[in-house]
């Protein structure tokens, strides 16, 4: 959506880290821990009310949207809630798609 917009997707605004098991469990590793156990597993998490998705996007996102103007950033969410919808917006609520890992791992001696 950003290119729809003209907009420029910087990395160093993308306030997420998204690693797979693999990558995480290596870096961990790179640092001295042992790791004994890793699970990827889905966690739907829901948001408050009618705006929840739009009040979630103004408190996590706006980095990625501090160069633009408040209308530019109204149409952006109205348009990112469009296609989102489908998967997100159930019995009138708004539910955020997050993902768990969940990784033991033991300093090395």
């Amino acid at each position: 959506m950003y290119e729809v917009h003209g907009l420029c997707y910087d990395e160093q605004r993308f306030p997420w880290y998204f690693p797979t098991i693999g990558e995480y469990t290596t870096l961990l590793e790179s640092v001295g821990f042992d790791v004994t156990f890793a699970y990827h597993y889905d966690r739907p998490t829901m948001l408050q009310g009618e705006q929840g998705l739009r009040n979630w996007l103004a408190m996590f996102g706006d980095e990625l949207l501090q160069a633009t103007t408040e209308q530019q950033q109204q149409q952006f969410i109205a348009e990112v809630e469009a296609f989102v919808k489908p998967q997100l917006y159930k019995d009138g609520m708004w539910f955020a798609d997050y993902k768990r890992l969940q990784i033991v791992a033991y300093k090395r001696r």
